[in-house]
């Protein structure tokens, strides 16, 4: 028995042992490859030897689209900032996750002048915080999965368990560097098709009673610890609502009204420009802005609030 027993402990011992060499090598293989935030949506490959930015930008797939195709560059000569952009789109990022990426990047030892964040009313309404899939583009960080076991939030278990096996996966062991945004970012909507405005809020939300939402009433804790975490930090908050061809967002009442309870801060500002009425050319969906529309964004209305920091 005791033979069987030492025998088995060896024989873990060197699977165990193997899959980490496996999970090291392939993750210097995959540095190599040279992804960064404006050809890729991953966040843990930008974060290198740069020890300070002006700007960090957090969200879904509002922020993210502030480095999507040539956005990136766009974004840093406009505003004349660096910037290192942690947003997540493709809905599988929630508010706790996204406030550590922030967290994650603090413990690293990076400061910013200023946080915007793209706080669309989807991620304070929606269940994203149990998505399970948030970090499977994610290069493996041993660092990574210690500072998020610490961290805390909801789905923990299955959440690392998929990032560790999505390393593994010959998706993520043959995906390069990309920019599939050049494309979408050239395109240009019309009009507004209510049809497809309503199917993309229940996307969005799900079937949720807004007046009680069980997620509102989480997110809202979770965006005040944020708030005072980083005011700590010296970093100034900046909440902002991008553009949109149909205006206001479902339960922009209670989500306005605790978006100007936060900006009472001498530190914290909050703009909302949902309702701002912009040509159908700017879009290349109904609520995401293309790089012409992008351009507008920056040169009219976030440069001039910028400035003035």
């Amino acid at each position: 028995m005791r033979k069987f027993i030492k025998s088995l402990l060896l024989f873990s011992t060197i699977v165990i042992g193997g899959l980490l060499i496996f999970l090291f090598l392939s993750n210097e293989y995959m540095a190599r490859k040279g992804f960064n935030g404006w050809n890729s949506e991953q966040n843990l490959f930008q974060i290198n030897q740069v020890k300070h930015y002006d700007l960090a930008i957090l969200g879904i797939s509002h922020a993210r689209n502030f480095s999507r195709g040539q956005n990136h560059f766009i974004t840093e000569s406009k505003l004349s900032r660096t910037v290192l952009n942690l947003g997540i789109g493709k809905g599988r990022c929630g508010l706790n996750e996204q406030n550590f990426y922030l967290q994650y990047t603090l413990n690293r030892g990076l400061s910013f002048d200023t946080i915007i964040y793209v706080i669309s009313p989807p991620l304070m309404y929606g269940d994203l915080n149990k998505a399970s899939n948030t970090f499977d583009d994610e290069a493996f960080r041993v660092n990574f999965i210690y500072d998020y076991l610490k961290f805390g939030g909801e789905n923990i278990g299955q959440r690392l368990s998929s990032y560790v096996l999505s390393k593994f996966s010959l998706s993520y062991l043959s995906s390069r560097p990309e920019n599939i945004w050049l494309d979408i970012q050239t395109k240009e909507m019309e009009k507004v098709d209510s049809g497809a405005v309503e199917e993309g809020f229940k996307l969005a939300y799900g079937d949720l009673n807004m007046s009680e939402n069980r997620e509102f009433d989480y997110n809202k804790g979770l965006l005040r610890d944020f708030v005072d975490n980083v005011v700590g930090e010296d970093s100034d908050i900046m909440f902002i609502v991008t553009p949109t061809m149909f205006g206001e967002w479902p339960g922009h009442i209670e989500f306005e009204s605790f978006m100007l309870e936060l900006s009472e801060s001498p530190h914290v500002s909050y703009y909302d420009f949902s309702s701002l009425e912009l040509p159908a050319s700017f879009f290349y969906d109904h609520h995401h802005l293309n790089t012409q529309g992008h351009k507008y964004f920056l040169d009219s209305l976030l440069n001039p609030l910028i400035k003035r920091r």
